[in-house]
């Protein structure tokens, strides 16, 4: 029912057409049907994260040494 509205009349072609997705629909319909997927990579990013801050830390105490 909610692709109703998006309908919209193109005058080059007379005829109308259903307005294209925007990419944050998309994203929204892909993160809620592939919850793992989203998930891992949820995690990959916040460990890698956590990761970088980590080896950083380490060479400004060996620099300190």
């Amino acid at each position: 029912m909610e692709d109703v509205f998006k309908i919209r009349y193109n005058d080059k072609l007379d005829k109308l057409e259903i307005a294209p997705k925007s990419k944050r629909e998309k994203v929204i319909k892909f993160t809620t049907n592939h919850k793992l997927m989203t998930a891992v990579f949820t995690s990959f990013v916040i460990f890698s994260g956590i990761n970088i801050y980590l080896i950083c830390t380490f060479f400004k105490i060996l620099g300190n040494v």
